[in-house]
């Protein structure tokens, strides 16, 4: 239901590091405080313990070096000067949880901005799903989505129904939360 020209996409190749800065930089460029943003990544994620951070894993980085992993810092920077109402990040990697607050206001106001994250997993290995085949986090976020007739998408009921979803499919445990800062 989004404007094919208010969406950008990067898959596959065009998922490197750099094209993943860029676009968030023309985010912030284009995003205007009346505006509701919604970043959604599907990728391979990284926890370094050393450093207590979690990284996505673009397509041009390699696995023996950190050197072109995007840490959360990074990310959590970068949306956080993005001057919209509300932000919601999707994120579908292993050790996505790192990304969320530990405490949390349970108590929003639709009024104020909100940054919010729906994770799939906390500081865990999520499941990728079958070959050719969605996650079993994202089958189920694209089911509750379909279902959704309600204008405006409650992250709280979102997660409890992507919990009931993956629940016997795979060993991991989606939570929401603030984003950081």
């Amino acid at each position: 239901q989004f404007d094919e020209e208010l969406i950008t996409t990067l898959f596959d190749e065009r998922a490197t590091e750099a094209n993943i800065y860029d676009a968030i930089r023309e985010l912030k460029r284009k995003v205007t405080p009346q505006d509701n943003l919604l970043v959604y990544y599907s990728g391979h994620g990284h926890y370094d313990e050393d450093f207590d951070e979690g990284h996505w894993i673009p397509v041009d980085a390699k696995t023996d070096t950190e050197d072109r992993f995007i840490s959360n810092s990074n990310i959590i920077k970068r949306i956080n000067a993005i001057d919209a109402h509300h932000v919601l990040l999707i994120i579908d990697s292993c050790f996505s949880g790192s990304l969320v607050v530990k405490k949390r206001n349970t108590s929003i106001d639709e009024h104020f901005r909100s940054r919010r994250i729906v994770s799939s997993g906390r500081l865990e290995t999520v499941s990728d799903g079958r070959a050719g085949e969605n996650s079993p986090f994202a089958a189920g976020l694209i089911t509750y989505l379909k279902r959704n007739t309600k204008r405006a998408v409650n992250t709280t009921a979102l997660v409890q129904y992507i919990k009931e979803f993956i629940a016997g499919k795979a060993r991991q445990n989606p939570v929401d939360g603030r984003i950081q800062n």
